[in-house]
């Protein structure tokens, strides 16, 4: 038995990520400010407080630590559940 997986909710911040998915390629959020890399995406970096925002393709290997979907927590405006998984370097 196969179940359907919701599709994510596009967002103004996280729209470049999800296109880089479908391209099979890993994009990830930089401040061009502080240079800082942060996932998820989100207006502002939490370490300059800059709301300049860039992206750079990232590469390598990785190991699912956690994963799991959050039932409580809703993509805003979707109604769908928040996935999440915890990467760590292979």
């Amino acid at each position: 038995m196969t179940f359907p997986h919701p599709r994510p909710g596009l967002t103004h911040d996280n729209r470049f990520f999800w296109e880089g998915v479908a391209q099979r390629k890993l994009l990830v959020q930089r401040c061009a400010g502080c240079r800082r890399l942060q996932h998820p995406p989100a207006p502002m970096c939490p370490s300059c407080h800059g709301f300049a925002e860039g992206v750079r393709q990232v590469r390598g290997s990785a190991v699912n630590q956690v994963g799991g979907v959050e039932h409580v927590l809703v993509t805003a405006g979707t109604g769908v559940p928040t996935s999440a998984v915890i990467l760590g370097r292979a």
